[in-house]
């Protein structure tokens, strides 16, 4: 999940419309909506504004990706669907 996406999130999750959390930050919704729509990245005192929301920083700044699941040939992952199959009978 993006910064953006995680943002998002806090604030529905917490405030009925970004007008409520931009009065708290003391920015514009404008502003607020550059962050949540991934077109800026908040200063520190509106990072820290958050923080004194409760945001926790260290899931809201780590950008989490998903690794596809890789295999290195194809026999092998025949092999596996093959054993899973045979124990859900």
């Amino acid at each position: 999940m993006k910064f953006e996406d995680k943002l998002r999130t806090f604030i529905k999750e917490r405030y009925n419309h970004i007008g409520e959390i931009s009065k708290v930050l003391g920015i514009s919704k404008t502003q607020l909506s550059l962050y949540i729509n991934g077109k800026a990245k908040p200063s520190y005192p509106v990072l820290k504004g958050l923080a004194e929301l409760d945001c926790d920083m260290n899931w809201l700044l780590k950008d989490e990706i998903e690794e596809p699941v890789k295999y290195e040939n194809i026999s092998e992952l025949v092999r596996k669907i093959n054993i899973i199959r045979e124990v859900v009978k």
